[in-house]
């Protein structure tokens, strides 16, 4: 009796835990190698990893680990299966060729837009070139424009020629030579150190990195470049076999929330990014130009809006008038009629009637670069 008993409650043990929930049945192990506040890391991973785990009801969750390998080496990390997923960028390794289509100058566009246009590309064109064999792609993304960030104000594009200047690689590093700099080359977690401690004097990267690798600190001037100096190239990569282990309706579960719906969100987060980047740009370039007199001013000085009657100057078209710091629109002005170096004192000994000292040379620097950057982002009116 005691022994049917105890087969009795075996069987129902089993029966139990046979209906019981499970947990995960697999964890994908994704490999990183920003910090852990970059948006792709704070962000990005996390939201795949929060639709993979809905999409397969719980059965893939996912966990970011870091220092696993260098930036350089995270696609063998993959392929060789220590790691079942990763973020690479193309411009550290020189096989990637089919990549350089969206890392082209000028693109002026969104990282969301060249995100999923990249996306769409690969999948009718690109994927021929068959450049990421031996894993699987799950997602193609754009960093926004890249700018110039330098030690030291730049006054002409001319001043980077021999400039030490740390170049990503790809097109890129091809516009870093096209500008005569000294190329330096190395990863994207070594650029602080590098930068703090005089390998390099200035870098090319999007303006995101100001914020998210603290380059504000170490290299406070940003020169932008209209439409963007180049943009960057990343893939998002599974391991095949971590792929094949799942069951088919769980690859599928995968897949569907990979591919054009990551592309599209990483490009978003880097949109994001940048805008925080600039915000944090600008907290300098506000403490650059020091207290300021607020002024009514005409916020659109430029030779045709200046009118000289013999007798006069007349100042016209105030449709952007309004309260702004008292040296802005002597750095519009600055801007539009492309002073040289040479001229800056005299002009600012004529509007302040007084010598030009070291401080307000620094200020004015300050007040173009804010005018510049205006110009860049204000839309004109109809």
């Amino acid at each position: 009796m005691l022994k049917r008993i105890a087969t009795l409650l075996t069987a129902c043990l089993a029966g139990a835990l046979a209906a019981a929930p499970s947990g995960a049945e697999t964890v994908l192990k994704i490999s990183s190698w920003a910090p852990p506040t970059h948006p792709i890391n704070a962000v990005v991973w996390p939201t795949w990893g929060k639709w993979v785990s809905e999409a397969t009801e719980g059965r893939v969750t996912t966990k970011i680990e870091y220092k696993l390998a260098s930036p350089l080496n995270q696609f063998a990390l993959v392929r060789d299966g220590i790691a079942d997923a990763a973020w690479i960028f193309h411009g550290y390794n020189t096989r990637y060729v089919a990549s350089q289509v969206v890392e082209m100058p000028n693109l002026g566009t969104s990282a969301e837009a060249a995100s999923v246009a990249y996306w769409k590309v690969h999948e009718k064109y690109l994927h021929k070139a068959n450049e990421h064999r031996g894993t699987v792609l799950i997602g193609l993304m754009s960093h926004g424009p890249a700018v110039i960030q330098t030690k030291k104000p730049l006054t002409a594009l001319s001043d980077l020629g021999g400039m030490k200047i740390r170049v990503p690689g790809g097109v890129g590093s091809l516009a870093g030579k096209a500008l005569g700099v000294t190329a330096v080359k190395l990863p994207a977690p070594k650029v602080y150190e590098a930068l703090s401690s005089g390998v390099a004097d200035g870098i090319f990267m999007p303006i995101e990195t100001q914020k998210s690798f603290r380059l504000k600190e170490v290299v406070p001037h940003v020169t932008i470049m209209p439409g963007g100096l180049y943009y960057g190239s990343f893939a998002l990569i599974m391991n095949p076999a971590a792929l094949e282990a799942m069951s088919e309706a769980d690859r599928k579960a995968v897949m569907s929330v990979s591919g054009l719906k990551l592309s599209q969100f990483a490009g978003t987060q880097w949109d994001a990014a940048d805008e925080a980047g600039l915000a944090a740009a600008n907290e300098a370039l506000e403490r650059a130009i020091g207290p300021a007199t607020v002024v009514f001013g005409h916020n659109d000085l430029n030779p045709q809006n200046i009118m000289d009657d013999g007798e006069r100057l007349w100042f016209v078209d105030w449709e952007f008038g309004g309260f702004v710091v008292d040296l802005f629109d002597l750095g519009v002005l600055a801007m539009n009629i492309e002073i040289r170096p040479d001229e800056i004192d005299p002009y600012l000994e004529a509007y302040f009637e007084a010598p030009v000292t070291d401080e307000l040379r620094y200020r004015f620097a300050a007040a173009t670069v804010t005018a510049a950057g205006r110009a860049v982002v204000r839309p004109r009116p109809p």
